[in-house]
């Protein structure tokens, strides 16, 4: 439909640009009529500059348009002109497709903010690094939970840089697993031994490659493992104890 709107308007106004051409040629080389010449010759420029502003107007808005696609600006509108416009259903095709974005974007940060919660909720501390490519130095924390600033007693840095030189230690095994892969490390912090297990999963979302970071504080769990361990060999050193007394007491009965 615009297409159709767009190509017969353009006609139009060329054929009437032409016409009002072809009879000023006409009325300069056959009559001395310089008041109609003036006259045609001032309608002539107008329409000429009325199509150009026409034209220029429809790129314009088409420019903005691609413009807020791609830079995902969910502000621009052309409300007034899908109601005034001369290309209704064009405007209001742009303003369909804008708010198509927006209920995208909404959505996918809804689900980054959930997804955040989750994550800020999990005992197991949780570091997504982006890379810098060029510049190491330069690569940033993009997620630091609440669980990682508490198990390493640290802030929660924007800049890799900065938390290596906070915990070289910690930063130096992170770095020997950059491709991938699990390690465990014993980490002193604030006077207390703390055993880690650590898992860094790398990952590539548009172009862009991160390091997902997950640890956990096992001490705790394999000293209730250990625990549990003696606990069951007690039970079953109690167990034969009372299987050699019981015939013992047997015999002393007898």
């Amino acid at each position: 439909m615009f297409h159709q709107k767009f190509t017969f308007r353009l006609i139009s106004r060329l054929l009437i640009i032409n016409l009002l051409a072809i009879i000023l040629v006409y009325l300069v080389r056959n009559t001395q009529l310089w008041f109609t010449i003036t006259g045609v010759s001032l309608i002539l420029l107008g329409t000429t500059i009325s199509l150009y502003i026409y034209i220029n107007q429809i790129r314009e808005d088409i420019k903005r348009f691609i413009l807020a696609v791609k830079t995902r600006d969910h502000t621009l509108n052309f409300k007034n002109k899908a109601t005034k416009g001369s290309f209704p259903e064009l405007y209001e095709s742009f303003n369909e497709i804008i708010q198509i974005h927006k209920d995208i974007q909404l959505e996918q940060d809804s689900i980054f903010q959930l997804i955040k919660t989750i994550l800020e909720q999990v005992p197991v501390g949780v570091i997504v690094v982006k890379k810098n490519k060029i510049e190491a130095e330069k690569s940033e924390i993009s997620f630091f939970n609440l669980a990682a600033s508490n198990l390493l007693n640290v802030p929660a840095y924007s800049y890799w840089h900065r938390f290596e030189q906070h915990l070289p230690i910690f930063a130096k095994e992170i770095n020997a697993i950059n491709t991938g892969g699990k390690r465990f490390l014993e980490l002193k912090i604030q006077d207390k031994i703390i055993q880690l297990s650590i898992e860094v999963i790398p990952l590539n979302l548009y172009g862009a490659d991160y390091n997902i970071i997950s640890f956990q504080n096992i001490k705790d769990e394999i000293e209730q493992k250990e625990t549990e361990a003696w606990n069951r060999l007690i039970g079953v050193i109690s167990h034969e104890i009372l299987n050699s007394i019981t015939p013992i007491s047997s015999l002393s009965d007898t």
